[in-house]
């Protein structure tokens, strides 16, 4: 896409980051529209449903750890329209996730926001020699058709070879900072070049196993666009331990994405993860729950 636009203007660039520079706005909307062609094109061929299964029929089959806890629910009023916000311990409103955040902070845990950035940085930093290739060019990763299984296939053999190398390493952290410069191309049309999104790789190197970490590269790598969506909302941690936590709040409902990523958390990686549920103050008051669960008040 990159390279046909250049020739067509008959421009030429260094490489993609004097493309970002120079041309802003085609640079914005070329990364939109790859974005939105392979995600399109990659959720025909998921990996292990077909067709998306209730939540009642998911939990039947994958035993997620959950957690419920309780809040005070507010309605505000901004531009307008009315926001929901939940109430955190401090007395201050603010959003389902924070809330959940400093409950788990009172724990002992230190959390940070995950979503896409765990796995974009991962992936983004340690295959970015296999995704780059010699040419370290992203417009050539893009053509073709970096995120989908098909491009796995293509690169299987040097991606394997690149595993291979970084599970004989004693410690990530030096390949990490090492890659580091070479992947800010990547990085950046990742989303993932701050440093906030480098310092949640840094500290997922430094608290999670590495043959875990390794298992989350390899599982992402293989199908990206279809399970960069689908990573839990935190990452808790302390001193001996970690956790995946995904937020809902009392009308939310797992994705199609979040689904696969718990079926493979749980029945395969063995991954320390749970979803928590959020409940309003109010409705527990009002009616008895359905299950005998009760929960933690924030």
């Amino acid at each position: 896409m990159v390279s046909d636009w250049l020739n067509h203007e008959n421009v030429a660039v260094k490489d993609i980051l004097g493309f970002e520079r120079r041309f802003p706005v085609q640079a914005k909307r070329m990364k939109k529209e790859a974005q939105t062609i392979w995600q399109k094109h990659h959720k025909e061929n998921p990996k292990y449903i077909i067709s998306e299964p209730s939540e009642a029929d998911f939990f039947s089959e994958v035993k997620v750890p959950v957690r419920y806890l309780s809040a005070k629910h507010i309605e505000i009023k901004e531009k307008r329209k009315k926001i929901g916000k939940w109430i955190n311990q401090e007395g201050k409103s603010c959003s389902v996730e924070e809330a959940v955040a400093d409950w788990y902070r009172t724990k002992g845990f230190s959390v940070r926001r995950c979503e896409t950035r765990l796995i974009s940085i991962l992936v983004g930093t340690f295959c970015a020699p296999v995704i780059l290739g010699n040419e370290k060019s992203i417009g050539n990763a893009l053509n073709s058709g970096f995120g989908s299984q098909q491009f796995f296939r293509s690169k299987s053999e040097d991606f394997q070879e690149l595993i291979s190398k970084l599970d004989r390493q004693k410690g990530l952290q030096a390949a990490f900072e090492d890659l580091l410069c070479p992947s800010k191309g990547l990085r950046i049309y990742l989303g993932v070049d701050d440093e906030e999104a480098v310092e949640l790789g840094r500290t997922a190197l430094r608290v999670m196993p590495q043959s875990l970490v390794l298992e989350c590269v390899k599982w992402g790598f293989q199908y990206f666009w279809g399970r960069r969506a689908g990573w839990p909302d935190l990452f808790a941690f302390d001193s001996g331990s970690f956790l995946f936590i995904e937020v809902k709040s009392p009308t939310d409902k797992l994705s199609l994405e979040q689904m696969n990523w718990f079926r493979w958390a749980v029945k395969e990686a063995n991954m320390p993860c749970e979803l928590v549920r959020v409940q309003k103050d109010s409705e527990i008051k009002k009616e008895k729950q359905a299950q005998d669960v009760k929960p933690v008040q924030i």
